[in-house]
């Protein structure tokens, strides 16, 4: 014979499986009528970026990279400082906005 103990501890995880049950079903349900009210054409795919390493400069030794069709130059944080980079024209506008950050170097778009 179980205890008082035991058979409330029974009921509930009986009880509670079954509400976590419900709780799946209702949950299937809303997500098949979220999937049903999708249109394909609404849906964009978004493409892969390519990027290809260039050879070095014989020079420095510094790898450029083309990204999407456009060649970046690596600069170290201490060769930024002769860049254009940071400064902004009259209006505002930054001089130099094609620019990310890899391993290191900042790459500025040539």
């Amino acid at each position: 014979m179980m205890s008082n103990e035991d058979q409330l501890i029974t009921v509930g995880f009986i009880v509670g499986f079954a509400a976590g049950v419900a709780a799946m079903i209702m949950i299937t349900n809303w997500i098949r009528t979220l999937s049903d009210n999708i249109n394909v054409k609404q849906i964009k795919y978004i493409n892969m970026q390519t990027i290809k390493f260039l050879k070095p400069d014989m020079v420095t030794g510094k790898q450029k990279i083309q990204l999407n069709g456009i060649t970046y130059k690596p600069y170290t944080i201490c060769q930024l400082a002769d860049t254009k980079f940071g400064e902004v024209d009259n209006d505002g506008f930054s001089l130099i906005t094609d620019w990310f950050n890899y391993k290191g170097f900042t790459y500025v778009a040539v």
